[in-house]
């Protein structure tokens, strides 16, 4: 029992505080346990990280003022992931295990799961010869008897029959139920569960035969299952990599191990969820921002206490408090969504899957169709070990995609610039045999933005640097960025020349508006956030894609990865050109990864599937490797322009963006701090490159100027001792400046 402890807070603090612990405290006062302690003059939550540290003599210490939790929340391993977030991404230890507890497991007590459950104290021959020798006058007592027949002949005996179920089912009060309880039938109690909602469950799925690339995938893993070996399976699209990830994880379960299975975006979750659910059952956990805070509260205990053994979740379910972690899954580690955005850490969960299974001695598990660079690099490094599915596991013959030219189609007339002449020949075609369509495009609203015909300025947001783009829907004009939002009334003008700015481009809903009108007959579907913005609506969209409800289905970046219908034959991508043209030195990488994953949200049934990929740019080299599906020959091009301009995957890069009101304050600290990493550099061994201080992009946003230093080094943590830890109070957000650290941007 500790008489002093370390506490981390929360706030973006450098270093650790020591208490004292009163007597009474001590023995609740371990390592990964919230204290409420004095901080200043106020009173703060804090994380114990540290039991009897070292105190000078003579050194009066504040006491701890009370224990906010009955028990650790922040077990071993994760203390220790948390001293990687923070030393790894520069931020407080505090701030790092933020990451680790939701907001609503921060703010509800942990006894809020109390439920009334009901226990059935006669076995199965029992209950049904009460039910035969029970008069159908007595309805209800028949009702409730049939639904304890059924749960008692249930193979889930598990997860708790909730009182409340039993009363639905039955369609009975309570009245009748305490009768039986009286007769001694059943007996209900109050008890602290976390279980599933009645709509989680999910019909059980039976697991296909594997194919030899699959179980040579499998057995490669289980070889190391009880140790820490990272792997990237790289499978084409539809080969069964779910599958390889069901049969480890079934493995593990066996072993009376547990999972975390992460996926890109919250539109996949349910659909991976389900399927996960179809073979686990009731073990399934799901953990993502769009839940309701009670809901998301109760998946975290039902994972804490253990009653729940995969997690299966988008980014910040890599903090999942399970225990004996038998298997990590990264889906799509390419994704760049497994970057944190907003606020700090900027961590990639992608990373600390890695980071996580080294720490607590298990495998994981990279898959993609299409891995990330610095992965391709791990595996020629010998850090990652390659498996691959070369076949897809379903589908009848290879997509036949093709690539058209859009400058020729917009000689013929300028319609075609949108939807190509072979593009609606082929949903034509699609149409009439009662197929599926899957159409991309990945800019969202009517237009992109309002742009003046002569000198090329557009209407931008006051609080952004960004154009502002115009949503029909609500006749507003919208900052994707910032959110802002006024309502549209033309006619406006350039500030520049004066002369009426014009709307340029397309944009979602402009297209919906379009294939309307091309083919209106067709049910049409569309997703992005727009319509994606109310809780439900992702699992409503797909829901009635997949019972046929849209014949075509439109959408941004959310449908370009890991959806499976099986009535899908045609995918289009509208414009390959918009990723390919973005000033990011990873603009050919990720033009190469959307284009190869939508299309392979086509055939992966039956039926034969086709792709048509459409640009204005279509002897760009990236586009032709897509295209042909020649992913060995898009490495070897960009790892070879990676190799000579030292990008990553051969460097790190760190950025440090200054931001403030004042723009000439943000150039000023950016500058002071560029003087004193350049005199520290020197010190430093290996490969180092500086910018000058420069405009970051976007250079105003949130009503705040932006101004940054790209640096290049081989290794992220001797920079940070060398470089960025000495000079702290130059990197420290204040009133007038903010400063923000971010490490492997994407």
């Amino acid at each position: 029992m500790p008489s002093y402890v370390s506490i981390a807070f929360e706030a973006n603090l450098d270093t650790h505080y020591t208490y004292s612990v009163p007597e009474d405290l001590r023995a609740g006062a371990v390592m990964g346990t919230r204290v409420m302690a004095p901080l200043g003059h106020s009173q703060r939550i804090g994380y114990i990280v540290d039991e009897d540290p070292a105190v000078p003599e003579g050194v009066k210490l504040k006491d701890i003022l009370s224990l906010v939790d009955k028990k650790p929340m922040i077990t071993s391993p994760l203390m220790r992931l948390a001293l990687f977030v923070s030393e790894y991404y520069f931020c407080g230890l505090g701030q790092a295990l933020r990451c680790f507890l939701p907001a609503p497991v921060r703010h509800r007590a942990s006894d809020c799961g109390m439920v009334h459950v009901v226990k059935i104290k006669k076995d199965l021959k029992e209950l049904n010869e009460l039910y035969e020798n029970t008069p159908e006058r007595f309805w209800k007592k028949r009702n409730i008897l049939r639904c304890l027949i059924v749960r008692k002949g249930s193979s889930d005996q598990k997860t708790p029959f909730l009182l409340q179920q039993l009363k639905e089912r039955s369609e009975c009060d309570l009245a009748s139920i305490r009768a039986l309880e009286k007769a001694g039938v059943l007996e209900t109690a109050l008890e602290q569960h976390w279980s599933l909602r009645d709509d989680e469950a999910a019909l059980p799925n039976v697991p296909p035969e594997l194919t030899e690339d699959q179980k040579t995938a499998v057995e490669k893993v289980l070889e190391k299952r009880n140790e820490f070996a990272a792997f990237l399976l790289h499978g084409v699209t539809g080969s069964g990599k779910t599958e390889v990830y069901l049969h480890i994880i079934e493995e593990a379960l066996k072993a009376n191990k547990t999972a975390i299975v992460l996926v890109p975006e919250i539109a996949l979750t349910p659909q991976t969820a389900d399927r996960f659910r179809g073979r686990f059952g009731s073990k399934v956990a799901v953990l993502h921002s769009a839940q309701s805070d009670k809901e998301r509260h109760n998946q975290w205990w039902r994972i804490r206490e253990g009653s729940a053994r995969v997690v299966v979740g988008a980014r910040s379910a890599i903090f999942s408090p399970v225990s004996d972690l038998g298997c990590v899954i990264v889906d799509e580690e390419h994704e760049g969504s497994y970057k944190q955005n907003g606020e700090a850490p900027y961590y990639n969960a992608r990373d600390l899957a890695v980071m996580r299974a080294k720490l607590e001695n298990c495998p994981v598990i990279l898959g993609s169709a299409t891995p990330s660079l610095e992965s391709i690099r791990n595996v020629k490094l010998g850090k990652y070990a390659l498996l691959s599915l070369t076949k897809r596991v379903c589908a009848v013959a290879d997509i036949k995609t093709e690539l058209v030219d859009l400058n020729k189609e917009v000689q013929v007339a300028s319609q075609f610039g949108l939807i190509s002449r072979s593009l609606k020949s082929a949903l034509t075609e699609c149409l009439g045999k009662r197929e599926q369509a899957i159409l991309f495009l990945n800019r969202r609203g009517y237009v992109p933005r309002l742009i003046c015909p002569e000198c090329y300025e557009t209407k931008k947001c006051p609080s952004c640097s960004v154009p502002l783009a115009y949503h029909k829907r609500d006749n507003q004009l919208k900052c994707h960025l910032c959110g802002y939002t006024e309502d549209y009334a033309p006619p406006y003008n350039c500030q520049e020349c004066g002369t009426q700015l014009k709307p340029a481009g397309y944009g979602t809903q402009r297209v919906e508006n379009l294939l309307h009108a091309m083919f209106p007959e067709a049910k049409i579907g569309r997703m992005d956030r727009d319509t994606t913005n109310k809780r439900g609506a992702h699992e409503k969209i797909l829901s009635d894609f997949a019972s046929h409800e849209f014949d075509i289905l439109l959408g941004t970046q959310m449908i370009a990865k890991g959806l499976d219908f099986h009535n899908v034959t045609l995918v289009g991508v509208l414009n390959a050109d918009i990723s390919l043209n973005t000033p990011d030195f990873r603009s050919g990488e990720r033009t190469f990864q959307l284009v190869t994953q939508v299309v392979g949200r086509s055939g992966r049934g039956a039926k034969a599937g086709r792709s048509i990929v459409q640009s204005f740019t279509p002897e760009d080299a990236t586009l032709i490797f897509a295209t042909k599906s020649n992913w060995d020959g898009f490495v070897k091009k960009e790892l070879e322009e990676r190799r000579t301009l030292n990008y990553p995957p051969f460097s790190h890069i760190i950025e440090i963006i200054f931001r403030s009101k004042d723009s000439a304050k943000a150039y000023e600290a950016a500058s002071k701090a560029r003087k004193k990493i350049v005199s520290l550099s020197k010190a430093l061994p290996g490969y180092f490159y500086l910018t000058e201080v420069e405009e970051a992009y976007p250079s105003f946003a949130f009503n705040e100027y932006r101004w940054q230093l790209h640096m290049r080094v081989n290794n992220v943590m001797r920079a940070m001792e060398t470089l960025l830890r000495p000079i702290k109070a130059n990197l420290k957000s204040t009133s007038l400046v903010k400063c923000q650290v971010d490490v492997d941007p994407v």
